[in-house]
């Protein structure tokens, strides 16, 4: 028997349960099953219902959905036994069996919460659109500013940070419809104006090649291949030959200018390009005479290899006797191809070729921008020399002497035994040329010390320093001149 069936014995007003209804009750509770047609005493119902209540009670207490509970929702409307008016009088029964549909209906609802949460997430979407938009906005305000400044400023990506323009795409016109010429086209345009350079000299003879200019007979060569000639010949492409008068040249630029008197005979005269324009990688031949005239009309292909490329001439002593700037390219260039055009794929004259890197190297030959050469050979044909420095600058020296020497030393200075001992480290001056830079302001026995600032040890050290100089920069000197360092300051030239 139950904590119940002990509780509700002896209750004249119960009628009696028995061990098979108890039976019967904890099965029902365990299948959650019941009898839905099981008739109950009208006193017996009344105390189901108010256990009921009970238990629904104790359930919402422990479950958290009791009347202060924050879940949404209701129950139906009931008499609560927590209240004292409206508790009954009577003992309370134990649960009787019903049918489901004597049993209170609960139905939850959680409208309340959904609109709660509905409210949330379409708040959290205004405020991701909103914060959305903000970023859109600006972003567009930061592009149209930084438009603003370039376009007040007139930058363009093909200009330098020092303001000049720069090419950075590949030329147009480098195709089938803009006049571009294949190697063969090209040659058969440019090998008629194209012409072999023959020099007798005191010593033997030579050859060169040249360019025609004008169809009244002017020739473009190199200095270099006509320097010192006694008599020179022009060949054309179909050997005939014409003797040459030399007009004037500029050994700085190496670049010369014959005159062939062409008489009834219809020269072919060469179209000279844009040598500004050339770009790096763009497609070039040229067209010489190596290895003599046996060879004559050679065609050979590259690449522009570098432009402006900054080549030092040396001198015998090591000394940088001249600086050009060249165009550099891979079309192979030998002895004879000097003064021989340099061509673009339109047939155009670009450069003047002058020489190459011989020794160990190959595919490193230079050529003179077709700019620079229309400019000085223009003005040799006017004035019958140049002075200016269109592609070349003299390189500039101290015009000195000197032998390396250690403070405290003896050294023979000469043949004849002369010797002295070093008062400094440095270079010290055997001698001083005329006309050069340091006259007037070294002497002999002089130690050069400093160099801008710079302590020097070395002829070399000096040479090095003054490759950065240029014809007109002035050059500050620490000088150990008997027993005591001054600075001398010598203008170069």
């Amino acid at each position: 028997m139950t904590d119940t069936d002990n509780k509700y014995a002896g209750n004249p007003d119960l009628p009696e349960v028995n061990s098979n209804d108890e039976a019967m009750s904890a099965e029902q509770d365990a299948s959650v099953t019941v009898e839905p047609e099981t008739e109950t005493a009208p006193g017996v119902q009344e105390a189901s219902d108010r256990a009921v209540r009970s238990e629904t009670d104790r359930r919402e207490k422990d479950s958290g959905f009791g009347e202060n509970s924050p879940h949404t929702g209701s129950f139906p409307e009931e008499h609560s036994d927590n209240n004292p008016d409206e508790r009954s009088s009577e003992p309370d029964a134990p649960a009787a069996v019903s049918s489901p549909s004597a049993a209170p209906v609960y139905r939850w609802s959680f409208e309340e919460q959904l609109a709660t949460d509905l409210k949330a997430e379409k708040k959290k979407r205004r405020n991701g659109t909103l914060i959305y938009a903000i970023i859109v906005t600006v972003l567009f305000a930061v592009c149209f500013v930084i438009l603003g400044v370039l376009l007040i400023t007139g930058y363009s990506p093909s200009t330098g940070g020092d303001g000049t323009v720069r090419t950075v795409f590949v030329k147009k016109g480098y195709d089938s419809d803009s006049g571009a010429l294949s190697i063969p086209e090209i040659a058969e345009k440019c090998t008629p104006f194209t012409v072999g350079v023959s020099v007798t000299l005191p010593g033997g003879s030579g050859v060169g090649t040249g360019i025609i200019m004008s169809a009244d007979g002017y020739i473009a060569t190199n200095y270099h291949v006509i320097d010192d000639a006694q008599k020179i010949k022009v060949i054309l492409c179909d050997s005939t030959q014409f003797t040459a008068e030399f007009i004037g040249g500029d050994e700085l630029s190496d670049l010369a200018l014959l005159k062939i008197d062409p008489g009834s005979y219809k020269l072919t005269v060469a179209e000279f390009g844009d040598s500004d324009s050339v770009i790096v990688g763009e497609d070039v031949v040229a067209i010489g005479n190596p290895a003599g005239l046996d060879y004559a009309g050679t065609v050979t292909s590259g690449i522009i290899s570098a432009i402006n490329r900054d080549v030092k001439i040396y001198d015998s002593n090591g000394l940088v006797k001249k600086r050009m700037t060249l165009l550099q390219t891979s079309a192979n260039l030998n002895p004879g191809n000097s003064g021989g055009p340099l061509i673009n794929q339109l047939g155009q004259v670009i450069g003047i070729n002058t020489m190459k890197l011989a020794e160990d190297y190959e595919g490193m030959g230079f050529a003179i921008p077709s700019n620079g050469a229309v400019t000085i050979l223009s003005e040799i044909k006017e004035k019958g020399s140049y002075s200016g420095s269109a592609v070349a600058e003299k390189g500039v020296s101290l015009g000195v002497t000197c032998m390396d020497v250690e403070a405290g030393k003896d050294y023979t200075l000469d043949e004849a035994g002369t010797s002295v001992t070093a008062g400094a480290t440095g270079a010290y001056i055997i001698s001083v040329g005329s006309g050069v830079s340091a006259e007037g302001y070294l002497k002999v026995g002089d130690i050069i010390t400093k160099i801008d600032g710079k302590r020097v040890e070395t002829t070399e050290e000096i040479r090095s320093i003054l490759f950065r100089h240029h014809v007109g920069d002035t050059v500050e000197l620490n000088v150990f001149r008997n027993g005591t360092e001054i600075t001398v300051k010598i203008p170069l030239k």
